[in-house]
């Protein structure tokens, strides 16, 4: 847990310190068998929040193999373990899976740990309702990166979507409907609840 602590807070400075990250990275690869689903999630995380940006239109270098090698045992690890991880941790590992996607990543290797993810969230509807609404839109966002075609399990997240559609920011919903759009889900409830939550919010900003 230590190890995945120190991982975690260099994510959230988003100081990338080289040398730091490949000495610890070595370790992370050694530990991550025995770390917990709370400690791979902040770990794979971190690791994504630490990854170059692409600066003027020129994308970032892909992962060295250290760090490939990291994310791969980790996602091997999340898929033994992923009826442990929390909703929030569920959409953290989505967006760390679209990170590293879209980062050059092995993308096949990748491709069950997102399967694994989407369907932990979708696996019952006790699961779906524990999904708060912001972790429900950062998972769709992720789910839009990776291109998911899971059209049964998207309908599932855009029902829960429509049901939490009255505790929406302008932005959330903004969010969903890119999704929607880039996903071409056309779920016509989500699509109905967000419209109407925007019409509400429209009408709230007017009266202050």
């Amino acid at each position: 847990q230590g190890m995945a602590n120190i991982v975690w807070a260099m994510g959230a400075l988003r100081r990338r310190r080289e040398p730091a990250l490949q000495a610890l990275l070595p370790h992370v690869v050694d530990r991550c068998r025995d770390m917990a689903p709370q400690g791979l999630a902040n770990c794979l995380w971190a690791l994504a929040a630490l990854r170059p940006k692409s600066q003027g239109g020129v994308g970032a270098a892909p992962p060295g193999w250290m760090e490939e090698d990291a994310v791969l045992r980790m996602s091997l690890q999340v898929m033994r373990k992923i009826e442990s991880f929390s909703p929030q941790e569920l959409a953290g590992l989505a967006r760390a899976t679209a990170t590293y996607a879209s980062a050059g990543t092995r993308g096949r290797d990748l491709a069950p740990m997102a399967a694994a993810i989407l369907g932990e969230a979708t696996k019952s509807p006790q699961r779906l309702a524990s999904l708060p609404s912001r972790q429900l839109v950062r998972l769709m966002g992720a789910l839009t990166k990776l291109r998911c075609r899971d059209q049964a399990s998207l309908e599932l997240l855009a029902g829960e979507a429509a049901r939490k559609a009255p505790c929406l920011t302008a932005a959330e919903v903004a969010a969903l409907s890119w999704s929607s759009a880039s996903l071409r889900l056309r779920h016509a409830g989500m699509l109905e609840a967000l419209g109407a939550r925007l019409v509400e919010i429209r009408r709230q900003s007017k009266q202050q």
